[in-house]
């Protein structure tokens, strides 16, 4: 009895680091471009962009597709205030984690330094052709992107007009559909 019982103490000890990493969650529905409708004015949200024209997709998408749709890290060029800057998705989508405050857009410009990323993004108007969202850009050393946890310096809000043609699909929080 004493062997089982140490043998279980052991067992448990050396799975700690498991069970701390495996506390996850998930708030995020994804939405496609067509789907989108005014109740989600005001909103936070992140847009996935299209890889093409013929990258679109039709409802509601939750679960493993999700991960699957934004699998790839599209780039988009977007302007801030008179310059046209690229950025490229950075989703942060795991099959035991996906929230949406981690998902993010980063500056694939040439600074090896730091990056802008736009952490937070608000929806504010829809029309047939765009929609109107407000940013909240950060600037972040290059080498932090990765890291789990990065404090950036807030730069601005910047609002901007997107054309529904460059979007697929839009992540919102569950508790917003």
């Amino acid at each position: 009895m004493k062997n089982i019982l140490f043998l279980l103490i052991i067992i448990g000890f050396f799975n700690i680091p498991y069970f701390l990493r495996a506390q996850g969650g998930a708030d995020i529905v994804y939405i496609s471009i067509d789907s989108l409708e005014k109740n989600f004015i005001g909103k936070e949200i992140r847009i996935d962009f299209r890889a093409s024209i013929n990258d679109t997709i039709q409802g509601k998408v939750g679960g493993i597709k999700l991960s699957l749709l934004c699998k790839k890290r599209n780039k988009v060029d977007l302007k801030i205030g008179e310059k046209i800057i690229p950025f490229y998705e950075h989703w942060r989508l795991y099959d035991d984690d996906a929230v949406l405050r981690k998902q993010s857009l980063v500056s694939a410009d040439k600074d090896q330094n730091q990056k802008i990323e736009i952490k937070e993004m608000f929806l504010k108007n829809i029309t047939k052709k765009q929609i109107i969202v407000e940013t909240f850009l950060y600037l972040v050393e290059s080498n932090k992107i990765e890291s789990e946890v990065r404090e950036g310096e807030f730069l601005r809000k910047e609002k901007m007009t997107l054309d529904r043609s460059i979007i697929k699909g839009i992540l919102v929080r569950y508790t917003d559909f």
